[in-house]
C-alpha cells in the first residue's frame, strides 16, 4: 500500500473512531442542509470527456477566507467513468493571496496515531497581478489545490450530520515556505454531494 493510500485509510478509520471538529464554520454554511447541496450541485456532462464531473462549488456557501489569504472556497467534486461507472472524489480549493508564489505540496490531518499526511493531487498556479504604472503594492496570485478522498470517508462523515452538522473534519495545506492553510469540510457538503452522485447513478440505471 503506498503512502497516499495508507494516509486516506487512516482519515477513513478515523472518521469511525470521532475526529476533532474543525473550527466552527460561518453561520451561512453551518445552516446549509444536505439537499441543499444537492440542488446546487453542477454536473458536467461534456460529451468530448470521459468522466461526468458533479461539483458543490455553487451550493458552497463561502466561509471566511483562511488565514493568510484575501480569499479562499473549498468544495467537493466527483468525477464519474462513464463506460465503467467507477467514481472518484477529490477536495478542492481556490485560492487568492499576496506573493510571493506558495509552493502547496500536501496536506496533513489528523489520525489515529497522530497526523498523516498526501500529496496534492494538483496545486497549479493560475493568473497572476502584479505591480504596474495603474497597480500598487505586492503581487495578488491564485491557485488552485486538489487531493483525493475515499468515497468511504465522505459517507461517514456524511453521517454526522444528524448529530452535529458543523463537526466536520480538517485539513492543512502544506506549503514549503511556511504559508500552511487549514481547512474543513462540514458533513452536509458530503452529504449532499453524495445524494447527487447516486441520483445520478440511478438515472443512468434507468437510462440503460
Amino acid at each position: 500500500m503506498n503512502v497516499a493510500a495508507r494516509s486516506l485509510l487512516l482519515l477513513s478509520s478515523l472518521l469511525i473512531a470521532g475526529a476533532p471538529a474543525f473550527a466552527r464554520p460561518d453561520k451561512r454554511l453551518a445552516a446549509m442542509t444536505p439537499e441543499r447541496f444537492q440542488a446546487a450541485a453542477v454536473t458536467d456532462e461534456d460529451p468530448l470527456e470521459f468522466e461526468t464531473v458533479i461539483s458543490t462549488e455553487r451550493g458552497h456557501r463561502r466561509d471566511r477566507a483562511a488565514k493568510g489569504t484575501i480569499d479562499s472556497h473549498v468544495h467537493l467534486q466527483a468525477a464519474i467513468d462513464r463506460k465503467s461507472g467507477a467514481t472518484r472524489y477529490e477536495v478542492r480549493q481556490e485560492l487568492r493571496y499576496f506573493g510571493p508564489r506558495r509552493a502547496y505540496h500536501a496536506v496533513n490531518f489528523a489520525a489515529e496515531d497522530g497526523v498523516a499526511q498526501t500529496p496534492l493531487a494538483i496545486a497549479r498556479h493560475g493568473a497572476d497581478m502584479c505591480p504596474n504604472a495603474e497597480i500598487n503594492g505586492e503581487c495578488v496570485l491564485t491557485k488552485t489545490i486538489a487531493f483525493p478522498v475515499e468515497e468511504s470517508l465522505l459517507r461517514q462523515l456524511a453521517a454526522r450530520y444528524g448529530s452535529d452538522p458543523a463537526a466536520g473534519w480538517r485539513f492543512k495545506l502544506k506549503d514549503r515556505t511556511g504559508r500552511d492553510i487549514d481547512g474543513g469540510i462540514v458533513p452536509a457538503e458530503a452529504a449532499g454531494l453524495l445524494l447527487a452522485v447516486d441520483a445520478y447513478r440511478a438515472r443512468e440505471q434507468q437510462s440503460d
